[in-house]
Order: structure tokens, then sequence, then C-alpha cells
């Protein structure tokens, strides 16, 4: 049989033509299987050499990375704003009340007469507060994606106890008595102080987003703020009987709250950076209490005192935080300060009773401020 040459060539070119076809459907173009090629979509795995394909780009550059290409998967749902429906969270606070100090004893080296002025011999007996736990409790409701409704309830107790004694020929003289009492002058041996501040604050706010990405997210805050907070001291001065002073200042009211906060995240999304600027505004009362007495005389001196104020209110926050891939769980830990400003506090207001200067130009140098600044450490569940 007689074969024809052009008709062999022929049919060896097609064969290999349709070979390479499939071999390219198979495997990829040539070096694709080791650079990492992927057919996408819901194609099966190809078998063979493409079996070692890489991921696709979400897995490969990790959660939430905008070198993925990709959003609105895993972590990278903050392209679409904040996509959760509730959050609940817990957060321990570690705070120090400062510029509350009151300054209730001095040892002095004598004469030993009543009435006489000695020279001090000794430290001051202060009554201060030092690093105390507080917490802060909240839930909120997400009603879209860049509007939230937030409820919380924060406080802190404070309190210390001071003791001071005189030794030798020294005695102490009492710094919080009245002056024109028969006792301010008295000289005694030992003095104890103790007292406390304490806060309560409900926080019922709206906050919204103002600019996001897969990096960062601004948001606002425009809330109200209900407020109480409690200042007490007591102090006992010893020598053959007990003189003792009960001093009180609370105050309560309730005002608006506006702020600022951002987060800024890393490569991954899970660990961020944060910051929270707030400023509330509150109208309320402010009422002192002064009781001096003895075990002869209940009542040695007493008054009381109401005046209203605008007490402004400043918080300032920021840290480092980490939350699980689905941004379902976060924790954050971060430094927080907190000034109340156009406040009464206690030594000012035992100072006003003992100078009686209650009026408008002798209160005004009694009008400053308490500042709380320390640890926070919060825990927030999203769902």
């Amino acid at each position: 049989m007689r074969i024809n040459f052009y008709s062999v060539v022929a049919t060896l070119c097609v064969a290999l033509s349709l070979g390479g076809d499939l071999a390219l459907a198979q495997y990829g173009p040539p070096g694709m299987a080791q650079a990492g090629f992927y057919q996408g979509g819901d194609a099966p795995a190809p078998l063979g050499p493409g079996a070692g394909m890489a991921p696709p780009p979400s897995a490969a550059y990790g959660c939430g990375d905008s070198m993925g290409g990709y959003c609105g998967d895993g972590c990278g749902d903050c392209c679409d704003g904040w996509a959760h429906r509730f959050n609940v969270f817990g957060e321990f606070l570690y705070l120090r009340p400062r510029d509350v100090d009151v300054a209730y004893a001095s040892i002095i080296d004598g004469p030993i007469v009543v009435g006489a002025p000695g020279l001090q011999d000794g430290r001051i007996g202060v009554l201060d507060q030092d690093y105390q736990p507080g917490f802060r409790l909240g839930v909120g409701f997400t009603t879209d994606n860049c509007n939230q409704i937030t409820v919380s309830y924060s406080q802190l107790d404070a309190t210390s106890t001071d003791t001071i004694a005189a030794a030798g020929t020294d005695v102490i003289r009492g710094l919080v008595l009245h002056p024109n009492s028969a006792n301010a002058g008295q000289n005694f041996l030992n003095a104890t102080a103790n007292g406390g501040i304490q806060f309560k604050l409900i926080d019922v706010d709206y906050r919204g987003l103002l600019a996001y990405s897969d990096d960062y997210e601004v948001g606002y805050l425009v809330g109200a703020r209900y407020t109480r907070m409690e200042q007490n001291f007591a102090a006992n001065f010893v020598n053959v009987g007990t003189e003792t002073v009960n001093s009180s200042v609370d105050f309560e009211g309730a005002g608006m709250r506006l702020g600022l906060d951002f987060e800024r995240y890393g490569r991954n999304r899970q660990w961020f950076v944060y910051g929270k600027g707030y400023t509330s505004f509150i109208g309320g009362e402010f009422r002192g209490s002064y009781l001096q007495s003895n075990q002869g005389d209940p009542v040695v001196a007493q008054t009381t005192w109401e005046a209203g104020r605008i007490v402004s209110i400043m918080d300032l926050e920021s840290g480092i935080g980490w939350q699980s891939c689905s941004g379902n769980i976060r924790l954050s830990l971060g430094y927080l300060y907190s000034g109340w400003y156009n406040v009464v506090k206690q030594n000012e207001f035992i100072s006003a009773v003992q100078n009686n200067a209650f009026v408008a130009n002798g209160m005004s140098t009694y009008d400053s401020g308490i500042t709380f600044d320390g640890l926070t450490a919060r825990v927030e569940v999203r769902w």
C-alpha cells in the first residue's frame, strides 16, 4: 500500500495540536502551576502538577488585607461599615483621683499652750487617694452599617485612710477644725482621717461613622450623660477627749456629650490602635455639709450649702487592641484621662467654712478641677 507522505504529516500536526490544547486545559500554561496559578470560580481543583496551586488572594494575603483584592469577606467587612447588629462590653478601670487631697493635721514642736502658735516639726497629715478599681458595662445596637446606639454605666469607689501621731514633746494641731471653736487651738496627740470619692455615670450615645476603609474607622458621638459624684471626709483628733469633723460635697446633674473616636488597623486587621476624645457639659447642683462635734457637744459648728454649676468633663483615651478575624471578639488595653472642671472640692469647701466665704467673689477661688487617670482593659463581644 502506498502511503502519502503529506497526509501523514498533516495527521501528526492535528494530533499534536489537540494534545497541546488538552494539556493546557488540564495543567495551565507552562510555569503557571509553580507560580500559583488560580482558576477561580467553583471549578474543581486540577489534578497532576497543578494540585499544588496557591490559594485565592484572600487566604494568600491574610485576613482582611487589602492586597488580597477583596471586600466583605472575613475581616474585610469593614468595607461596608459595621457588620454586627449587637454588642456587649465590660471594662475594668484602674484609676487614681488627683487634686482631691485634704490636709487635716500638722505636728508642731510647741509651746504646748492652747491657742499659741507653733513651728512645724514633722509631716503634714494628708488624706490622699491612690489607684482604685472601677468598672464600666455597656450594650449597643447597630441600626445600620454606619449608625449605632449604646448605653453604658460606669462607677468608681475610691477610699483612703491616714494616721498621724506626735512623739516626745510635739503635739498635733487640727487643720480642718473651725477657727472660732473652743478646741480649734487644742493640742492633740493622735489624729486619723478617712474618706473617699465616688462617681457614677450613665451614658446614652448615638455613634456614627464619618469615614472608613480596610485600614481605619473614624466616628463621631452625640449623647446624653447623667452624673453623680460624692466626696466624703471624716477626721478624729484625740487627747483626753475626741474632736470630730465630718464633711461631704455631692454633685448630681445631667447634660450633653460630644466627641470623636478612631481606629487604625494593622496589615491583617486584627491588631489596631485607637483613640477617643469626648466632652460633656453637665448642669447640676452641688450640696455641701460640715459638722464639728466632740464628746461634750454634738454640734460645735454646723452648716450646709447648695449652688448650681455647669461642670465640664473631658475624657481622653488611647491604646492598643486585638480582634478576632470575624471581629466578634475584641480586646483592648489603654490609658484613660478624665478631667472634671468647675467643681467644688472637699478641701476648698472646708476652707470656705473656716473663712465664712461663700459669696460669689469668695467661692470663685474654690471652682477648680478633679482629675482621674489610669488604665482601662476592655472585653467586647459582637454578633
